[in-house]
């Protein structure tokens, strides 16, 4: 008899509002709409629905043609299981509670707004322990869903279009799961809140399996050793603006470009065939005192050698594809590459051997750019000036250690490649480092490449050079030009932060300089060291020798004289050709010790110390020539010059120094 009443009682229940005011509750509320019935106990039809719940997760889910058939009686202890859910049109908007909203603003402004929440409407977990009275937790099952999308509100991010969704789920206090869940998306608009588009012509297929678990006992990375998905997304980015909401105080503007990835997780790991790819004509970066914009192709991917990307591409020079503000076009320079001597082992050969003996495929990450604007400029300048770098046909490559995601997923081996990095933008150097700077640059083009290898042990080794030309600088009122030249080898072990310069040389040539009447032109000097080191733990220590050869001391010794630090005669009298040192220098933290300790030429010779520790400083020396030695003592306040100087007078001023008061032997007239 009650069977027979059903049909009628629950029917009328639907209608009249009964069940949404007998389920409404502080968490909890219903919008049903007519016409809605029931035939058989647990099987609901609605026109539409809404479902509103207020607590840690917050969200409204709202449907069209509702099929529900749900079992009764496990509803006594609060589990809603339904075995089927049928649904047209499918509105879900969800946003959870935060501890905090500090340093995430940007990020809670693009949530859902959610103002139809039953209850007190916050998003801080503190104000709603104050505010609101919980319930007791729901468990709820679905196993045979079968819904069709119109839109999906995940936090900040918002997919508007088709869709559908079939499978299963299950969440509840202490258990989830999720029985292979199918999920066809778009395509359809992709955005970061209510209005930002990110992506246009976006959708593909997400597939996902997780077997019954405790989330609470997985609450890190741990949480997806059991996931087993495959997400296959495709879309065209329209900007990624958005990203700026997760960069403090960096913002990110364009990369307008195609977006495909397929991405196979399996127990925590990437499977093979997994890939990424995304490429753009022009993205912007910006923060206080830099600027970036570049062309941009990414590639990632777990792949045999087909898709690895193992040899290196090469970028064209041409006509820039991006502009900065202030930018100059490049001097022009020779378009052939450096030939630069790479004895290190490329990590991208060492993969590919790899793969060809049976080895497991690690992850692969391939960035290339046509050429990277960079712009600098000191961040309380206010003249409109930027001095710009461009970074030509660079690429950077990095095999991943491990397809485990999580804190195994780091950089085992990486490729640095920056062939030609130039500018000719000297004359807004000044831009850098402010009005007030010592140095200011008027002049001049300059051009650096750098390629470097990271092996496994962490150690980045690889030829640096650089190239100054037609420089014009302003020191201290001092007129300098000239052109210079740096070659080096770098080795720096990331994990023991210890940094090496090896087989360095410089080289000015050309050089003129000119202060008040004194007039100094083709100059020349080359300083070269076997090795340079530093340190950086467990402080910054740093030590090396170098080797001094120049034209002559002409240029120091009629500087000292224009600024009247030493007598003008001397410096014209005194002839310092050839002049040769060795020097060794030692440091750590804010303290300098320079020791000049012998020459190594027939006609000149020098020696001495200079010292300096935070705002105290100490310097002793000694040069002398055919004609005459001249010995400069300088305590930080008073400034001694003697005339015909000897080891005498040199050492009793280096007794005075702090330990190791080194006796040298002073040159000899």
């Amino acid at each position: 008899m009650l069977l027979l009443a059903y049909p009628v009682l629950g029917t009328l229940a639907l209608w009249t509002g009964l069940v949404e005011r007998l389920l409404a509750s502080e968490d909890l509320r219903l919008e049903i709409d007519n016409p809605a019935y029931t035939i058989w106990p647990g099987r609901v039809h609605m026109k539409r629905v809404k479902i509103m719940v207020n607590g840690d997760t917050q969200f409204t889910l709202e449907g069209h043609d509702l099929v529900v058939n749900a079992r009764i009686f496990p509803l006594i202890k609060r589990k809603l299981h339904v075995t089927e859910l049928a649904a047209n049109g499918v509105i879900y908007r969800m946003r959870v509670q935060v501890d905090s909203t500090k340093g995430m603003e940007e990020r809670v402004a693009a949530y859902p707004p959610l103002e139809e929440l039953p209850g007190a409407k916050v998003l801080r977990e503190d104000t709603a322990a104050k505010t609101e009275e919980r319930d007791a937790p729901w468990t709820v099952q679905v196993d045979g869903l079968d819904i069709g999308v119109g839109e999906l509100w995940f936090m900040e991010y918002r997919f508007i279009g088709d869709g559908t969704l079939r499978g299963g789920f299950l969440v509840g206090p202490n258990r989830m799961s999720v029985s292979t869940a199918v999920q066809d998306l778009g395509p359809g608009q992709l955005r970061f809140g209510e209005k930002q588009v990110i992506a246009e012509k976006f959708g593909g297929r997400v597939t996902a399996e997780i077997p019954e678990l405790n989330p609470e006992e997985h609450g890190d990375v741990s949480f997806l050793e059991f996931v087993t998905s495959r997400i296959t997304l495709k879309g065209d980015i329209v900007t990624l603006k958005h990203l700026s909401a997760y960069l403090d105080g960096i913002t990110v503007a364009d990369g307008k470009g195609p977006f495909r990835s397929d991405l196979r997780l399996e127990k925590g790991r990437l499977g093979k065939e997994s890939h990424l790819d995304y490429t753009t004509d022009a993205i912007r970066v910006a923060g206080r005192g830099f600027g970036v914009k570049t062309d941009w192709k990414l590639e990632a991917n777990v792949a045999g050698p087909e898709r690895a990307g193992v040899v290196a591409a090469r970028g064209k020079n041409g006509a820039p594809v991006a502009h900065v503000r202030g930018a100059k076009p490049a001097a022009k320079v020779d378009d052939t590459e450096p030939k630069l001597d790479v004895e290190e082992a490329d990590p991208r050969r060492a993969e590919k051997k790899g793969e060809d003996e049976g080895e497991t495929v690690l992850p692969r990450v391939r960035s290339r750019a046509t050429v990277t604007y960079v712009s600098l400029v000191h961040p309380e300048d206010d003249s409109g000036r930027e001095f710009t770098i461009q970074i030509q046909g660079h690429e950077e490559q990095a095999v991943l250690r491990s397809t485990q995601l999580g804190g195994e997923m780091d950089v085992k081996t990486a490729h640095v490649r920056m062939p030609k990095i130039v500018t000719s933008d000297f004359d807004d150097l000044g831009a850098v480092f402010g009005s007030d700077a010592p140095v200011k640059a008027q002049r001049g083009s300059a051009r650096a490449s750098a390629i470097l290898n990271m092996n496994e042990q962490k150690v980045m080794t690889g030829p640096v050079t650089f190239d100054l030309d037609d420089a014009r600088f302003l020191v201290a009122g001092v007129q300098l030009g000239g052109e210079a030249a740096a070659r080096a080898r770098l080795r720096v072990d990331l994990k023991r932060a210890h940094t090496q310069v090896n087989d360095f040389t410089f080289h000015l040539r050309d050089v003129l300089m000119h202060v008040g009447d004194e007039h100094v032109e083709n100059w020349w000097i080359n300083v070269s060291s076997p090795r340079l080191e530093a340190w950086q733990k467990p402080a910054l220590r740093y030590q090396g020798s170098v080797a001094i050869l120049a034209k002559d001391a002409e240029p120091i010794l009629e500087a000292l004289a224009e600024k009247d630090q030493i007598n003008d005669l001397i410096a014209k009298f005194t002839s310092l050709d050839d002049l040769r040192a060795s020097v060794t220098v030692r440091g750590a933290k804010d303290e300098t010790d320079v020791m000049i300790r012998s020459a190594e030429s027939d006609v000149w010779d020098v020696a001495g110390r200079v010292y300096s520790k935070g705002k105290k400083s100490r310097a002793a020396l000694v040069v002398g020539g055919k004609a005459v030695s001249i010995g400069i003592a300088t305590d930080g306040k008073n400034t001694e010059i003697k005339p015909f100087a000897g080891a005498d007078w040199l050492n009793a001023h280096l007794r005075t120094f702090p330990k190791p008061a080194l006796q040298v032997s002073a040159p000899k007239p």
